[in-house]
């Protein structure tokens, strides 16, 4: 099996992009805020936008995309918020977990933050105790937990809220 590799996604992997988040939240619809019917009606167009919102990064096996997650600061215009930066959309392929993939995604998201950027957060469902064993493996905190954070057909999950501090 060829190596892992790790990049920066750009304008020409809209569509390989696309693909592997309408697989994400198919596949995974409990993991995410946004549903696989918001995402299906979205153009290729919408995703280049979409990884222009600062970057995604992408696993790859071969030429195959096979995990992605996205970075963006959401108050980048306020100075006494613009430390903060946030990992979103984390998703990789069940046959690639357990892997260098997940923890290859994180690494390639720390090597490309901007300067201002000292504090990583992201959540996650609580009660995915593999998915929380990941992120603090990889040097995530947990900070909180919002009671009925997100809402799935019907039922209310708590999400579990996370920060990794790069300036310690």
């Amino acid at each position: 099996m060829p190596e892992l590799t790790f990049r920066l996604l750009e304008d020409q992997d809209a569509r390989i992009y696309q693909d592997l988040r309408l697989e994400a939240l198919r596949e995974s619809p409990k993991s995410f805020a946004a549903t696989y019917e918001e995402d299906a009606v979205k153009t290729e167009a919408d995703f280049v936008l979409r990884l222009n919102n600062d970057f995604a990064v992408g696993c790859f096996h071969a030429q195959t995309l096979v995990g992605s997650a996205d970075f963006y600061v959401p108050d980048a215009h306020r100075s006494k918020l613009s430390h903060k930066g946030v990992i979103a959309g984390f998703f990789v392929r069940p046959k690639y977990r357990g892997t260098s993939a997940a923890s290859g995604m994180v690494k390639e998201i720390v090597t490309h933050l901007p300067d201002s950027v000292t504090q990583l957060h992201l959540s996650v469902l609580a009660n995915s105790p593999r998915a929380v064993a990941f992120y603090e493996k990889a040097g995530f905190i947990a900070w909180g937990t919002e009671p009925k954070g997100s809402k799935h057909e019907g039922t209310y999950l708590d999400e579990l809220h996370m920060v990794r501090m790069l300036d310690d």
